[in-house]
């Protein structure tokens, strides 16, 4: 999921961000081997020494956590589909900075798509939640609009409508596929 180039963005960020505090949520994994995740696990600790961050294991209700952050990460290096990692904090206010892979663009879409930052680059990570460092302060209605888009484009009516359309039209298009005419019949074969 690229927490490593996250535990990477936060070292660069402390020097800059006094107050600055990082909390992962979920255990690190890098598959089936656990020798792997162990690895990954020890990588991690060691690119966090020095700096203020928490490892917590996952856990069902982040609300609370959520509710509690300023910023939320998901730094993906790989192409997931739909991640509501993404989709739960801003439905919380919170905004939330994320790699452009898989389907995040989707949903940081528009004005949201500014929060977007190339998947493996620390840096970019970096600068993109040094520039939230103290919103609530300087942009107090933020939080209003992450929750608002969060209603208006992934809420589940929505989301049911979308997906009836969806149903809906590929039907319609396999009704129209089998009415063909005698001459197509004909000559199909």
């Amino acid at each position: 999921k690229g927490v490593d180039v996250l535990v990477r963005a936060f070292g660069e960020l402390t020097g800059g961000v006094a107050d600055a505090r990082l909390v992962v949520v979920g255990s690190p994994s890098l598959g089936a081997d656990p020798g792997d995740s162990a690895r990954y696990t020890a990588q991690l600790e060691r690119l966090a020494t020095g700096h203020p961050v928490t490892f917590l294991p996952g856990r069902a209700d982040v609300v609370p956590l959520l509710q509690s952050a300023d910023v939320a990460v998901v730094p993906s290096l790989w192409p997931e589909p739909l991640s509501r990692a993404l989709m739960e904090p801003l439905a919380c206010g919170i905004p939330v900075v994320a790699t452009d892979a898989g389907g995040n663009p989707e949903i940081l879409n528009g004005w949201l798509a500014d929060y977007l930052v190339p998947a493996g680059d620390s840096a970019a990570l970096a600068a993109r939640l040094s520039s939230l460092h103290g919103w609530r302060r300087d942009q107090p209605g933020l939080g209003a609009r992450c929750r608002a888009h969060a209603e208006q484009f992934l809420g589940l009516e929505r989301e049911t409508d979308t997906v009836e359309r969806a149903l809906q039209d590929a039907v319609a298009g396999s009704r129209r596929r089998r009415t063909t005419s005698d001459s197509e019949r004909r000559s199909c074969g």
